[in-house]
């Protein structure tokens, strides 16, 4: 990922450069970006979600069938084929 990359040069470069202070620079970058994408995945849902419910023109009692069964293995916890549900 060019974040952690860019992350990991600039700790490194830092004057006062130490292994551990670039291991917290990967680990503040690496969590800064899982909260990013769980913001972008709940997002999906939400958006989904709403676009079901206007297709359908119902509030609920609706049956959804998904492909997708990679869920939180492919994001950060909130998966985008579920989010939805």
């Amino acid at each position: 990922c060019s974040l952690l990359k860019s992350e990991v040069s600039k700790s490194a470069a830092a004057e006062n450069s130490s292994p551990s202070g670039v291991v917290e620079a990967i680990v503040v970058a690496a969590e800064a970006y899982m909260a990013a994408d769980l913001a972008i995945n709940q997002a999906i849902g939400d958006y989904g979600a709403a676009a079901i419910l206007s297709a359908t023109k119902k509030s609920g009692g609706l049956r959804v069938m998904t492909c997708c069964n990679t869920g939180s293995l492919a994001t950060s916890g909130y998966g985008t084929a579920l989010g939805e549900i």
